[in-house]
């Protein structure tokens, strides 16, 4: 019979489990409730603004597994579009960098499935028009900034 030392058991024993490690748990899912803004289109929308976030929608309503700082954040974002309907306000964006069909494609692309948002490039002027709610309007207003930036 083969007989080990207890240092030779230990050193066999913290060789075989040096590679075990425990996976990290998921961070909690998150009821998130909605009054006026679909739970559907909301998912959709936090799934492409915040890709550490996972998101999902049951019978009309939303969740989320994220971090408790992340839900902070997402529910600040989503009390500003869980508003009542209102109708539609147009705005024209200069671009001083970019061409307008290029920054309209990346919107319209983002924003194919919101029927509230219409997003026109002009070319000749070299402006955007845009048609949206209030707040989607500013969201997207700041999105344009963003891109036409010199260094985008």
């Amino acid at each position: 019979m083969l007989k080990l030392s207890k240092i030779t058991l230990l050193a066999l024993f913290l060789l075989s489990t040096a590679g075990a490690t425990e996976a990290p748990l998921p961070p909690p899912e998150y009821q998130i409730p909605l009054h006026y803004l679909a739970a559907d289109e909301a998912a959709r929308m936090l799934q492409q603004l915040y890709p550490g976030t996972t998101t999902r929608s049951f019978r009309g309503k939303l969740f989320a597994r994220c971090s408790r700082q992340s839900l902070n954040t997402i529910e600040e974002f989503l009390d500003q579009l869980d508003t009542p309907p209102r109708s539609p306000s147009t705005r024209f964006i200069e671009l001083r960098h970019e061409k307008p069909h290029r920054i309209a494609l990346l919107l319209q692309a983002r924003f194919a499935d919101n029927p509230q948002v219409t997003i026109l490039p002009d070319n000749r002027t070299n402006r955007i028009f845009l048609m949206a709610p209030p707040v989607l309007l500013n969201l997207l207003q700041n999105t344009i900034r963003d891109l036409d930036a010199p260094d985008a």
